[in-house]
C-alpha cells in the first residue's frame, strides 16, 4: 500500500469569502489537480482575470462538480475597489457538464457585461443630450 500525502488525496475544495490572486489560486488548484473532484468558489474577490481562470479550470481540471457563486474582481493589487464580475452563480454536475457548462457560462457572462456596458453608454448619452437641451432652453 502506498501512502499518499494529504494534498495528493484532496477531493473537494470549498473557498468562501476570500481575496486571492488568480495565479495563487491556479497554483493551489494545480497542486490538487490529480485528486480534485469537486470545487466550490463562493463570493471570492479575485485579483486578476476570472475568465482566464475559469477557462483554465474548464480545460485543465477534470471535476465532477463545480459551483460558482457571485464573484468579484480587482484589476490589480492596490488598484481600487472590488467590482462585480459574475453577478449570477452557476453549478455543474458531471465531467462533461463542468467543462462545457463553464465555457458557455463565460461566453454568456461576457455578453451580459457587454450589454450592460452598452446600456450604460446609452444612458450617459441620453443624460448628456438631456442636459444640453436644458441648457439651451434656459433664458439668459
Amino acid at each position: 500500500m502506498s501512502w499518499l500525502r494529504w494534498y495528493e488525496a484532496l477531493e473537494e475544495i470549498s473557498l468562501d469569502k476570500l481575496c486571492l490572486k488568480a495565479q495563487q489560486l491556479r497554483e493551489f488548484l494545480e497542486t490538487h489537480k490529480p485528486s480534485l473532484k469537486r470545487l466550490i468558489l463562493s463570493q471570492l474577490i479575485l485579483i486578476g482575470d476570472w475568465d482566464q481562470l475559469l477557462l483554465w479550470i474548464s480545460h485543465t481540471l477534470t471535476l465532477e462538480q463545480f459551483k460558482l457563486d457571485p464573484g468579484y474582481r480587482v484589476k490589480q493589487p492596490g488598484g481600487g475597489y472590488a467590482s462585480d464580475w459574475y453577478t449570477t452563480g452557476s453549478q455543474f454536475q458531471g465531467k462533461l457538464a463542468v467543462s462545457q457548462g463553464l465555457d458557455l457560462f463565460i461566453e454568456q457572462q461576457a455578453a451580459d457585461r457587454q450589454a450592460e456596458e452598452q446600456r450604460r453608454m446609452e444612458e450617459r448619452t441620453r443624460l448628456s443630450r438631456s442636459h444640453k437641451r436644458s441648457l439651451q432652453t434656459r433664458p439668459c
